[in-house]
């Protein structure tokens, strides 16, 4: 091999090495890697649940259904909270996978409790009762495109003064009253309470299970920002739930935000100004726990 050929392959060799170096180093410094975009309700929670264990821990966790799964991790300024809710799914899946796991457990779990009838997963749990959190090196071009895809999509990570930004600016027209009217018969329906009382009770006993490990849990819900507040799914829901804890529990979070200020598509969940609003309270109330134990 003449000298020119040595160099280059020294130096191909070099950037191999430093690209399998950074890849290595990715995880553990990088906390949040875009996601590529996912279709189906199932895909969509396998996903998340992955994301959880594949990406380092943060201090706070939050679990739940479809209406927290809206409160995107970049909307939390300071960045040291992961969205484990489920959308299609119920806290009790991801509280019972959190419990189990082989893995570092988070500072605190923020449970939202709006949807009590949906019952655990038990094929969910199977899947990951034994998960880890590896951190294995990450592909690179797969990186690289998540990446592109993520800014394409609007994805990538919000700044402070964009949160604040948002957080400042008028909230838009409600939007939702033809979707409401149409499920309103629906969410009026009667749902089985012991079945929800059944679910609750699991939900306070895994929190009890969770705390026995060392870790703080909180309750909260979501705001329906029209008038399916008022339906009877809403009423039953938070009526059950606080049978089980109490509205005057110290694990309630106490959040404070415009309530008239919210707004929705479809009458369920919060729109994107919504809810980076509703995650700053989130946020603030979490950490204002956190700081009184």
């Amino acid at each position: 091999m003449d000298r020119f050929s040595r160099g280059w392959m020294i130096r191909f060799t070099a950037t191999l090495a430093l690209l399998y170096a950074a890849c290595l180093a990715a995880p553990r410094f990088v906390r949040d890697f875009p996601q590529f975009p996912i279709v189906t309700s199932d895909a969509m929670q396998i996903d998340v649940l992955d994301r959880y264990f594949r990406l380092p821990q943060l201090d706070t966790v939050i679990v739940g259904s479809s209406l927290a799964w809206h409160l995107k991790e970049w909307y939390f300024e300071g960045g040291n909270v992961r969205n484990a809710a489920l959308a299609g799914g119920s806290p009790l899946t991801a509280l019972s996978i959190i419990a189990v796991a082989r893995s570092t457990r988070p500072r605190a779990i923020a449970v939202e409790v709006n949807v009590l009838d949906r019952p655990l997963d038990e094929q969910l749990v199977d899947k990951f009762k034994n998960a880890k959190r590896p951190e294995p090196p990450l592909p690179l071009m797969r990186t690289l495109a998540a990446w592109y895809e993520g800014g394409r999509n609007g994805q990538l990570p919000y700044n402070s003064t964009k949160i604040q930004s948002i957080v400042g600016s008028s909230p838009g027209l409600d939007l939702s009253s033809q979707f409401v009217d149409r499920i309103w018969s629906d969410w009026n329906r009667p749902r089985n309470r012991d079945v929800l009382l059944k679910h609750a009770r699991e939900i306070k006993a895994l929190a009890e299970q969770l705390e026995a490990q060392g870790v703080r849990v909180f309750f909260f819900e979501m705001p329906y920002p029209s008038r399916l507040r008022d339906s009877l799914y809403a009423k039953s829901m938070h009526e059950v739930f606080a049978q089980v804890i109490g509205l005057e529990d110290k694990r309630r979070l106490d959040l404070r935000y415009p309530v008239d200020a919210m707004r929705s598509e479809d009458g369920v969940h919060l729109d994107a100004r919504s809810a980076v609003v509703f995650a700053q309270a989130l946020d603030a109330a979490i950490r204002e726990k956190l700081a009184f134990r």
